[in-house]
């Protein structure tokens, strides 16, 4: 968040904007910069699954105390070997001061998987990568769908077969590698950002598909619509609930259902008051409380909520 004056008045950060070699940010060494500069701070918030754990991990090894705060702890399905780390994570969530998160349903989850008490978890709203929010006109019949992690696009194109729409999905490498999607379905992947966001700004809906309901995803997508004045839809899920409001600004679809997104998509593509309706609220409630500033404020509330009860205790000025 060094983007905000706000920000950079009250913290500083270890990571190194515009480093040469790109080793220079690797999450150990941001890890060993944390530990030495530790001892000159009320707190100490990590951002990231990898950093939070080398940290909270280190500390217990070195016996220091971890007067940590972890952000943006983003969490796997359990499957595989990635549930290996689960053991791990819950020894440094435990001892941590307190988590920040970015879905209401993340506090449950927390409680039950790593067995951190929710009066330890804030819960903050995550924010628009928009800068300057605005309502922008898509072309009528054009569906866009974008974002690399938790995507189910083969749902997506089961959805859209034999409709008379016009599809852009952006995507990573590894997306739809064998899928025969229909002739008005064009796949991108891998284009620039602003190249991203101009096929979003001609979009009328916005899919953001999802292959999961148990982990936050999607949300980045989500916002950057919104922020545009786009209806949404989306799978119902702990990621999405806490923004997509369903019948007010866009519509939610049960996972991996292609009818029941096909629905949502018909539905909105025959309604163009509905969509105008729908984008609007959309753009409002980003204007209202998703906006980057209104995320740093509330971060910085969350954090000043957290910390005393720890750092009186230990001397600690505020």
């Amino acid at each position: 968040m060094w983007q905000s004056p706000r920000w950079t008045k009250v913290a500083d950060t270890v990571f190194r904007r515009g480093a040469k070699p790109a080793f220079l940010n690797h999450p150990l060494l941001l890890t060993l910069r944390l530990l030495r500069a530790r001892s000159r701070y009320a707190v100490v918030v990590t951002s990231g699954s990898q950093v939070a754990l080398l940290y909270g991990l280190l500390c217990r090894l070195l016996a220091l105390p971890q007067k940590q705060v972890v952000v943006q702890l983003y969490l796997n399905e359990r499957r595989g070997l990635l549930r290996a780390l689960d053991p791990l994570t819950r020894l440094v969530l435990r001892r941590a001061w307190g988590v920040i998160v970015n879905s209401r349903g993340e506090i449950g989850l927390l409680a039950r998987r790593f067995g951190v008490p929710p009066e330890r978890v804030r819960f903050v709203y995550y924010h628009t990568n928009i800068i300057e929010p605005e309502l922008v006109e898509g072309r009528s019949g054009v569906v866009f769908a974008g974002g690399r992690n938790f995507r189910d696009y083969e749902t997506l194109v089961d959805a859209l077969r034999g409709l008379d729409l016009d599809a852009v999905i952006v995507c990573g490498r590894d997306h739809l590698l064998v899928s025969d999607a229909p002739d008005r379905v064009r796949i991108r992947r891998e284009i620039p950002y602003p190249d991203y966001l101009e096929v979003l700004r001609q979009a009328s809906i916005v899919v953001v598909p999802l292959s999961t309901e148990t982990v936050p995803a999607g949300q980045v997508a989500i916002l950057e619509a919104m922020a545009l004045g786009k209806p949404v839809v989306t799978t119902r899920g702990i990621g999405t609930v806490d923004y997509v409001r369903d019948g007010i600004d866009g519509l939610l679809y049960a996972r991996g259902d292609a009818a029941d997104l096909r629905r949502c998509i018909v539905t909105l593509a025959e309604d163009s008051s509905m969509r105008s309706r729908m984008g609007r609220a959309a753009l409002a409630s980003v204007q209202s409380d998703l906006t980057f500033d209104r995320h740093v404020e509330a971060t910085i509330g969350a954090l000043r909520s957290l910390v005393p009860e720890h750092a009186a205790s230990r001397g600690i000025p505020s």
